[in-house]
Order: C-alpha cells, then structure tokens, then sequence
C-alpha cells in the first residue's frame, strides 16, 4: 500500500545546473530530481532548454504523423488529419 506524498511545497528544479559543468552540481540537480520524482510526483523545472524540447516534439510528432499514414489511420479514421494540420 502506498502513503500519500509528504511535502509542503513543489520542488523548484533549475535546469541550467545541468549545463553549468560542475559535477557537484549535477549531482544535486539528479538528487532533486529524484527526490521530487520518487517522494511528491511532480515538479517546477525552472530554466528549460526549450529550444531542444521544441525540436524533439516537433521530430516526435512528424514521425507519428508519417506512420499513421504509412498505416492508412487518416483514410478511415475521424479527426485531424495531416491535410488539415
């Protein structure tokens, strides 16, 4: 049986502790993360690298747009459908 998260705010991550190439903190930025991961379940990430989120979600979806059609989903299926995107 799981107990209910115990905390009393959001963890706050920075993410340019990431990129800062000092191994110290990396290592705290990975304990934080673990820490809101495992004991609250969610957290603020402050600073994010948007321009490479940005790019993965735009690889993401046209690839899943070209599979759908490799699978014939847009010709029977209702919804969007790449003509109308």
């Amino acid at each position: 049986m799981h107990s209910a998260p115990n905390f009393s705010t959001i963890p706050i991550l920075d993410y340019e502790l990431i990129g800062s190439g000092e191994r110290s903190e990396k290592a705290e930025f990975i304990e934080q993360l673990r820490h809101a991961l495992i004991n609250v379940g969610f957290l603020y990430l402050l600073n994010p690298p948007v321009d490479k989120v940005s790019d993965i979600y735009k690889q993401c979806f046209a690839s899943r747009i070209q599979e759908s059609l490799d699978l014939g989903v847009g010709e029977t299926c209702e919804g969007a459908r790449p003509e109308d995107l």
